[in-house]
């Protein structure tokens, strides 16, 4: 940031204010539900992996043909990398914080990238 000590006092003075009261909510809340949609995330997929809780585990499914689970198990793994590196990429979180606010973009990658 260029100017650290310019920040503080401006979104004080907003919160103050009462201008951008509803966009603090906003925020809040869009951070809140980011961290509880990894948290969920997170818990099934130990459940998965662990054969707890959840309904479908890595074990309760019929193996199928070779020929169709390759291109499968490759394609998975790549579209995950893909869409990790996309986010990453500075043009789109430059776009990304067009659209959304930079204090919430980190509340919106991890639901994106956590899946």
């Amino acid at each position: 940031m260029p100017w650290p000590d310019l920040t503080p006092r401006i979104i004080k003075s907003e919160i103050i204010s009462g201008e951008f009261q509803w966009q603090v909510w906003l925020q809040l809340f869009t951070g809140i539900g980011g961290h509880v949609v990894f948290l969920v995330t997170i818990l099934c997929a130990i459940g998965f992996v662990g054969n707890l809780v959840v309904p479908k585990s890595i074990d309760s499914g019929v193996a199928g043909p070779l020929i169709e689970s390759m291109p499968i198990s490759t394609m998975l793994p790549s579209l995950f990398a893909v869409q990790h590196s996309v986010m990453v990429w500075q043009g789109f979180k430059r776009w990304r914080t067009r659209v959304i606010s930079p204090s919430t973009e980190r509340s919106t990658f991890v639901p994106c990238v956590d899946k």
